[in-house]
């Protein structure tokens, strides 16, 4: 399990949900959380195999663009100390029960 700070364009534009559901879709578990102490920034929480975990880093910043609000990852910094994945705002446990808007198309 590692987790890093994601910068770019990374809130308002539904890059939480988007993060979490491309986790899902490769069978894979985490979390993430938007930085209310840095702007534009998102942690996130990636609980896997490290060879997994470098693909999905790797994903995130090859795409550019990760869905149809054109939420984006500039540059993503590994933390020192994993936050644990239950204690982020978003998660693959919890993604279900938040009420998202609707029309976002995912393209990670």
């Amino acid at each position: 399990m590692k987790s890093f700070i994601v910068f770019g364009k990374v809130q308002n534009v539904m890059f939480r949900q988007t993060f979490i559901r491309g986790l899902q879709s490769r069978n894979l578990h985490g979390g993430a959380t938007n930085n209310r102490d840095k702007e534009k920034t998102v942690s996130i929480t990636i609980d896997a195999s490290d060879e997994d975990i470098v693909k999905v880093t790797k994903k995130l910043l090859e795409l550019g663009v990760i869905n149809s609000w054109n939420a984006s990852v500039e540059k993503i910094e590994d933390l020192s100390d994993a936050i644990p994945v239950l204690s982020h705002q978003v998660t693959t446990e919890n993604v279900d029960e938040i009420k998202w808007c609707e029309g976002v198309d995912f393209y990670f």
